[in-house]
């Protein structure tokens, strides 16, 4: 083919084989700068989610900070349980005392309330279970990190005491979806990989041509963490991104490469010489990876729109390993190619699928096409039979946000919670908070917060209800204790 019959992908490809090392070694420095912008990406990831767009909540908490500074505090509810003792118990009481003492000692904690103090509702009604109040230093949004010396407290505490030991907090409970977060992508990894490999060399049969796909995927994950680190400097990213570019990194990664791979070998069978080959397979099968790539690019940018930290960095980080994906086979796999030619086909497994060849195709594929085609109505019927069995878990689907219930019934979080709830009611992990502004002296206001407090006094969901106004007198704050449900 002459350059001008050539498209983009086509011409890419001519260039990557004439000068396959100078790709590669373009490759090598786009990876560099790539690890390098990885070292940020810690920086750019946080667990905390919410709009990104101002509210009237939002609003509220700007009017309360300016006029009476920031009032939020990070909290940790430690609980103590025994199943034979009463807090009455000396041994209870200096099980409790032990806990406190060593929490007030944490760097990150600026105070410690337990019934010891004298300190009202921190004792369950039958007497076998008490609440320390532990508050946290800091800004709330680093509550994980001042929490987790707490967290290392209790667990000690749970394993040595001989008390069931927990604790409750965003701190904590944010803690522990990263930590599943985190484990959940390495459980993946130790399954995926090795299954993704065990299915290429079926596919392929043969080791280094199986291995080029999972290769391209791992190259285009690198590169998509570190877009990430960079995009992080002006955004915030949830931790959630790093999941999702695994998960999309390794399925198109594998995807595109493996279709372009099982081309070019198809090519190659058919005679043509390698860099032909390869220029062939770039204007078909890597042609149709880049239209798919920018289709899949096109629906992820609806996730833009949404305005939630978290929906956003999945949105973001998906497009960013589709492109990279995408990249990598139009520029990098065509080079690596050349590089290999024929040796793509080295240490073949025995009794695996290799390539034969009917009329131009596989003959495997030939034989089914051949099926589909002979009786379509009856392939229509069990294709669209398949996919509603497989779309049958839809119709159960709970669908809500992310809370304390989706974790793990054996996580301390959730016990944690189930204890607090059938234990106490002071609503200690919320509250609901009114702000009223400006003229908080006017009768109107004054009757207005005089009616709503005592409907929120006769509401069984709420306890205990306080006011606090600015010294101008030009914002009040009623809070109200919220009973968990």
């Amino acid at each position: 083919m002459s350059s001008q019959e050539l498209g983009v992908t086509g011409r890419l490809a001519r260039s990557a084989t004439r000068h396959p090392w100078r790709m590669l070694g373009f490759w090598l420095l786009i990876m560099v700068g790539a690890v390098l912008m990885m070292g940020s990406l810690g920086d750019a990831l946080t667990d905390q989610g919410g709009l990104t767009i101002e509210t009237e909540s939002e609003r509220a908490d700007a009017l309360v900070e300016q006029r009476l500074g920031d009032t939020e505090v990070s909290q940790e509810f430690v609980i103590v349980k025994s199943a034979t003792m009463t807090t009455a118990d000396p041994a209870f009481g200096a099980a409790v005392g032990d806990l406190v003492d060593r929490l007030r000692a944490v760097e990150t904690v600026s105070a410690a309330v337990s019934y010891l103090d004298g300190a009202p509702g921190l004792v369950s009604a039958d007497e076998h279970t008490a609440l320390i109040i532990a508050d946290l230093t800091g800004d709330p949004e680093d509550a994980v990190d001042s929490a987790e010396p707490v967290v290392d407290i209790v667990e000690s505490a749970n394993a040595t005491s001989g008390f069931e030991v927990m604790t409750l907090g965003m701190g904590s409970i944010n803690g522990e979806f990263m930590a599943l977060a985190e484990s959940d992508l390495a459980r993946g990894e130790m399954i995926g990989i090795p299954s993704a490999v065990l299915i290429l060399i079926m596919v392929f049969g043969a080791v280094v041509a199986a291995t080029i796909p999972l290769l391209l995927a791992i190259i285009a994950i690198i590169l998509a963490f570190g877009l990430t680190g960079l995009i992080g400097q002006a955004f915030d990213l949830s931790f959630f991104v790093v999941n999702m570019i695994v998960m999309i990194g390794m399925a198109v990664g594998i995807d595109y490469s493996l279709f372009i791979v099982q081309r070019f070998r198809e090519e190659r069978a058919r005679g043509h010489e390698v860099s032909d080959a390869i220029i062939r397979s770039a204007e078909t099968a890597t042609r149709a990876v880049v239209f798919s790539g920018m289709t899949v690019v096109i629906a992820l940018t609806g996730l833009m729109y949404m305005p939630d930290t978290t929906m956003r960095s999945l949105g973001i980080g998906a497009i960013l390993a589709v492109f990279a994906t995408g990249l990598a086979a139009v520029t990098m796999l065509p080079a690596v190619l050349r590089l290999l030619g024929d040796r793509i086909n080295r240490w073949r497994i025995p009794f695996t699928s290799r390539t034969h060849y009917h009329e131009g195709g596989s003959r495997f594929w030939h034989r089914i096409t051949h099926a589909v085609t002979a009786r379509p109505w009856i392939s229509v019927i069990l294709a669209v039979g398949v996919l509603l069995a497989a779309a049958s878990p839809y119709l159960t689907i709970e669908i809500g946000n992310n809370g304390v219930d989706s974790l793990p019934d054996e996580s301390m979080t959730v016990k944690a919670f189930a204890t607090l709830n059938e234990n106490f009611d002071t609503g200690a992990v919320t509250t609901s908070v009114v702000v009223v502004a400006p003229d908080v002296t006017s009768a109107q206001i004054s009757g207005a917060v005089s009616d709503l407090t005592a409907v929120l006094a006769d509401d069984p969901r709420y306890g205990e209800i306080t006011t606090q106004t600015d010294t101008e007198n030009r914002l009040l704050l009623i809070t109200a204790v919220t009973k968990l449900d």
